[in-house]
């Protein structure tokens, strides 16, 4: 594996609006929503579950595969914001520091 390059905000932002493109993170997308639907399935009765599927469980993971299904946007947002901006190391340098 290649070591990463120093990115800016703007080439993470680059990188992750390819990565929404591409058909290897549409499959893993539709994989991830598959178990969602399976959690939302049994918080409503429609599967059988397991002991340790409790209504809390399935509900903190319905919530996190969606926001994993959601991951790459919120970067993008994060990262398009002034807040997400980090300033430069030089200690003369104003960026960032709006």
């Amino acid at each position: 594996m290649k070591p990463v390059k120093e990115l800016t905000a703007e080439d993470m932002v680059k990188a992750l609006e390819t990565l929404k493109d591409d058909t290897g993170w549409q499959i893993v997308r539709k994989a991830i929503g598959e178990q969602k639907r399976i959690a939302e399935l049994k918080i409503f009765g429609e599967i059988e579950r397991t002991e340790e599927d409790t209504d809390d469980a399935l509900k903190r993971e319905r919530r996190g595969l969606a926001r994993l299904m959601d991951y790459p946007d919120e970067l993008i947002e994060q990262l398009s914001t002034k807040e997400g901006v980090v300033p430069e190391m030089d200690p003369y340098s104003k960026e960032g520091m709006e």
